[in-house]
């Protein structure tokens, strides 16, 4: 599940652990409210650690 709000985008693991996101858009503002939406998140296994969630 995906929440969007002024402090950025946090997602709710199936573990229920959260991450908070970053938003990475160089001219963007702050980021409406929004409702919680599902996601599929992918890890990317390159040692890098991203992790990049896509809103279905």
């Amino acid at each position: 599940e995906v929440r969007s709000g002024a402090e950025g985008f946090l997602i709710k693991m199936r573990d229920g652990r959260y991450v908070r996101c970053e938003h990475n858009n160089p001219h963007g503002g702050p980021l409406p409210d929004y409702a919680p939406h599902p996601a599929i998140v992918l890890r990317m296994e390159d040692g890098s650690g991203l992790l990049l969630p896509i809103i279905v």
